[in-house]
């Protein structure tokens, strides 16, 4: 067991105190990565004849784009481990970003050549989904007896 006296000299939180579940500075960098993401959704496009092989192949960049979102905000809100809290806790991330997701694609059909699109929002779901799995199955790994 640590010595809370030991940790707090060396700039740690102890185990269980509200510290230890928000990191501010992923939480500024989920809030300006969120901001990037609407300021590219508000790009406009043209409405030339586009190839649609290629709008669907740039499509899949919603996935490692809110996989990078989800990671920012599990690294934000939820404490290490595998108890309850932390389940809840990615829970509540995976809510907030799906809701993030379709306020996106709404506004998305609002700009000039663009459109809301369920495809769109899938794949952010998958994006999303792959890293909270991949989180809870390393957290249910490397978690110390």
């Amino acid at each position: 067991m640590r010595d809370t006296k030991l940790t707090a000299t060396l700039g740690e939180t102890p185990r269980g105190t509200a510290a230890q579940t928000f990191h501010p500075w992923f939480g500024l960098a989920s809030l300006l990565y969120m901001i990037g993401i609407i300021l590219l959704s508000s790009v406009p496009r043209h409405p030339a004849p586009r190839n649609t092989l290629f709008e669907y192949g740039l499509n899949l960049i919603h996935i490692p784009m809110f996989a990078g979102l989800t990671f920012l905000l599990i690294r934000t809100f939820v404490p290490k481990g595998r108890g309850v809290g932390s389940a809840g806790a990615c829970l509540g991330v995976a809510l907030l970003l799906v809701i993030f997701a379709v306020f996106d694609e709404w506004h998305q059909s609002f700009v000039p050549g663009r459109s809301a699109s369920v495809v769109d929002v899938l794949l952010d779901m998958m994006g999303i989904g792959a890293v909270l799995i991949f989180y809870r199955l390393t957290a249910l790994v490397t978690e110390e007896p």
